[in-house]
């Protein structure tokens, strides 16, 4: 919890700051002002819908979202301030039959939850609400809790809730300059926040709640916020006779548009194709409840669709149009939590019109982040720390920006991949890639291959919820991969190097595992929070008595860092480096790759021995005079190195591999395949599987845990947990179904009843099954019991059989590796 002696500083009176501020005063939290540069909710808060959809894309997200059905009514009576608030029920519209399959994995989550959920026929739409045209509709789903609300009246409860509890609201008090303090490049915080009236006021933590303007607020810190705003436009009818009441929210997600009622009236939106961006240079800082020139001919096609759906609205005249500035992330996921570059900076904005539905959860989650340190909902989905600067550019934003206004309401295909701005990171071998047929996909703002194409094969994912149309090339792949071998290119990898006098006490510090081993050792660790929940799953090589390697997943690079910056002394000699740039990293995986290994080497045959080269350990080999460092590793669960090679030697590197591969029959391999393959290892994977919330014990993850070793974060609260079963655990499943398509939060039930949810899923294609990793409750039961009891999966309403797997269904004793456990990591 922030010293009282200085202030906990809200910047932002919309709905989220207002929020925050409320759920703060309700912790107890001293000192916490609130500034708002014009006046409340001046900013987007006073335009927004006002719609409540608990029901969310994850289970995460309505877990987030729902605790807003609980607060609002108990908002409403604690402060005495109308809230406008009802529960009206809402609409999921499908115009296309592959719609539903999509709705009906949404109406999982949403029975998982408890928000009483139905799949509706169009005769079923009809006969309960006659007003809404239905002869091109496939079906729909609805939602029981969905209901409205005023926001000025939200905000203004909060403001009043807030204010009961101690928190001071300023308006008028504009953040001109945020002072950063810069004597620990690793801890960098704010000190101060200095108003444009040159009053400096001192602070123990700052909450980036500014909206539209968090992006240059955050700049002030030296911290990427990706933000871009957009024309966001909707109409208000005139009243529109014999509307029955309640009014449900609807969203006809095929045209693109939302409606609902409004004391008699109707409201409609669009989340359309081809948003017009929208910058604020010239506009006066100083200018609340800004509005912008309406582009009627830009509004057409909303208002048709509009027309369509409710055909009571041709006769219907419009009271108002508004056109109002709105913010989109360049994922359509908000950007909530603690800046990976400043220690004390936290930052909820970029909700993507769905500010007023957020509020709630997000003020809850970010008070407790706060105040205890850590939120008690899962954040990942949504941590800031997913960007980086690059991801600040706002060319890359303006260019994407559209295409996530468009996405909110757009099919959500599997593997659907956004198509603008892209080609941002590419590893240095990407040429050469694209010239042996890579097909590319983003991960983690990398372009990386997902698989490759033969001539005449499908060189772009083709848009289904049944058989992927890259199966075919990933099953080949990964049979290519046992049989003789692939290479992998796992050069966005998050690289660190760690030197020092110090730097082995800090790692022994932040490292489950015990990393105290000789040079040339590689460890595979967690790093956990003081409640021992994962916060980090790395590989950690010792290359001297002082010197260190930590690699981890590409996406997970800025977390990471700020895990590691937070949690160095005042005072050590350690220098952490990112050197992620420094070197591109080969995958060589597969029967084959010693023989490669001693073709590319000098060192020859025999230096790649298991007693030469055994599991993991790493060794610098020459290649033409540069130091290539080979670790031996495999993530796919086959005998393979992972090589570090600086990219200035990396072409030349590459054209003497592909020469070996040729040899040796070795291909390449892309994302795809990888992922099957450590499903067939049973490895699970960092911010699906297991997170911050999840223990080693919840995870099955107690072999890059040392319990024995001196104390490290989080070991006093695992070996509590030790004493006392596991309340989930992390189990894989094989799936009793031909080639399903198997992804995430499909519900799982026991013996008939629901105990979880899968955290991800796919094909295995070296031993032909369909797998699934799930998340269950234990109800007191054993691990033995819970792999005896009887399962089953819902997926998109139809069930299937799941049999509980004890060990990897590939190669489980290690043997093709020698010896997995120790050497694992995601990619």
């Amino acid at each position: 919890m922030p010293e009282p002696a200085d202030h906990t500083i809200i910047i932002g009176g919309g709905v989220i700051g207002l929020s925050v501020a409320y759920h703060l005063g309700k912790l107890g939290a001293e000192r916490v002002l609130l500034l708002e540069r014009n006046e409340l909710t001046g900013g987007t808060s006073w335009h927004a819908a006002g719609i409540v959809g608990p029901l969310r894309a994850s289970r995460h997200l309505t877990a987030l979202a729902e605790y807003a059905v609980e607060l609002f009514p108990a908002l409403e009576a604690e402060t005495g301030q109308a809230l406008g608030y009802k529960t009206t029920g809402g609409f999921f519209l499908a115009q296309r039959p592959e719609r539903l399959i999509e709705l009906r994995r949404l109406q999982a989550i949403g029975e998982m939850h408890g928000l009483r959920t139905e799949m509706m026929t169009p005769a079923q739409v009809a006969a309960r609400f006659a007003c809404i045209h239905t002869r091109d509709l496939a079906g729909a789903l609805w939602v029981e809790k969905d209901g409205q609300i005023n926001p000025v009246d939200l905000c203004m409860a909060y403001a009043k809730g807030a204010k009961a509890a101690g928190v001071e609201i300023r308006e008028h008090a504009g953040v001109a300059e945020l002072v950063v303090n810069r004597k620990r490049p690793h801890r960098r915080r704010v000190e101060a926040v200095v108003l444009d009236t040159g009053e400096r006021i001192d602070c123990a933590t700052v909450v980036n709640c500014a909206g539209l303007w968090a992006r240059e607020v955050a700049n002030l810190a030296a911290v990427a916020a990706p933000l871009q705003a957009v024309e966001h436009c909707y109409a208000v009818t005139e009243p529109v006779p014999e509307l029955p009441q309640p009014f449900p929210v609807v969203r006809d997600l095929d045209s693109g548009i939302y409606l609902k009622e409004d004391v008699g009236r109707l409201v409609f939106g669009a989340f359309e194709a081809g948003a017009k961006v929208w910058h604020h240079h010239g506009v006066d800082p100083r200018q609340s409840f800004l509005t912008l020139e309406d582009d009627m001919e830009h509004a057409a096609p909303m208002m048709a669709a509009a027309i369509n759906r409710i055909p009571a609205l041709r006769t219907a005249g419009l009271q108002r149009f508004m056109t109002g500035p709105e913010s989109f992330t360049p994922d359509t996921l908000p950007l909530i939590g603690r800046a990976p570059e400043a220690d004390n900076f936290f930052v909820a904005a970029g909700f993507n019109s769905t500010g007023i539905l957020s509020s709630a959860g997000v003020g809850k989650a970010l008070a407790d982040w706060i105040v205890r340190g850590a939120p008690r909902a899962d954040m990942t989905e949504t941590d800031i720390a997913r960007f980086d600067a690059l991801d600040n550019d706002a060319a890359f934003l303006a260019a994407r920006s559209p295409e996530a206004v468009h996405n909110q309401f757009a099919m959500h295909w599997p593997f659907k991949q956004f198509q603008t701005g892209r080609g941002r990171r590419r590893s240095v071998w990407h040429a050469q890639l694209a010239d042996a047929g890579a097909v590319f996909g983003e991960v983690g703002g990398w372009e990386r291959p997902l698989w490759f194409a033969q001539p005449g094969e499908a060189r772009s994912i083709d848009p289904s919820h049944a058989r992927q149309n890259w199966w075919p090339c990933a099953e080949r792949e990964a049979k290519m991969l046992a049989r003789s071998g692939a290479l992998f290119d796992l050069s966005p990898f998050a690289k660190w190097s760690v030197c020092g006098a110090d730097a082995a006490r800090v790692l022994q510090n932040l490292c489950s595992n015990d990393i105290a081993v000789e040079p040339g050792g590689v460890v595979h660790t967690l790093m956990l929070n003081a409640d021992a929940g994962i916060e980090a799953e790395l590989t950690v090589t010792r290359l001297s008595a002082q010197r260190f390697l930590l690699v981890s997943a590409a996406a997970n690079r800025a977390r990471d860092r700020r895990w590691i910056a937070r949690h160095l002394p005042a005072s050590c000699d350690v220098a952490v480096t990112d050197v992620t740039g420094q070197f591109a990293v080969a995958g060589l995986m597969g029967p084959a790759s010693r023989e490669c290994m001693a073709h590319l080497f000098a060192e020859g045959a025999a230096c790649f021995s298991d007693e030469a080269f055994p599991f993991a350990r790493s060794k610098p080999l020459d290649f033409r005079g540069a130091d290539i460092r080979a670790s031996r590793l495999s993530f796919a669960g086959e005998l393979g190195w992972e090589l570090y090679i600086p990219v200035e030697v990396a072409p030349d590197f590459y054209a003497h591999l592909a020469r070996a591969m040729a040899a040796f029959d070795v291909g390449h391999a892309g994302l795809f395949c990888l992922d099957a393959c450590r499903l067939e290892k049973g490895y699970p994977h960092w911010g699906d599987d297991m997170g911050p919330r999840d223990s080693p014990l919840q995870a099955n993850l107690m072999s890059a845990v040392k319990l024995r070793k001196a104390e490290f974060i989080g070991r006093q609260a695992l070996l509590a947990h030790q004493q006392r079963r596991p309340d989930r655990q992390l189990l894989l499943f094989e799936v009793q179904a031909e080639r399903p398509l198997l992804l995430r939060d499909e519900p799982v039930y026991r013996d008939g009843r629901p105990v979880g949810a899968t955290t991800s899923g796919g094909l295995g294609f070296r031993t032909g099954k369909a797998l699934s990793f799930a998340s269950i409750r234990a109800d007191g039961l054993s691990r033995a019991q819970l792999l005896g009891a009887s399962y089953e999966i819902s997926i998109a309403g139809e069930r299937f059989g799941l049999r509980p797997l004890e060990t990897a269904p590939y190669d489980p004793q290690g043997k093709k590796m020698k010896g997995a456990a120790g050497g694992r990591r995601g990619a």
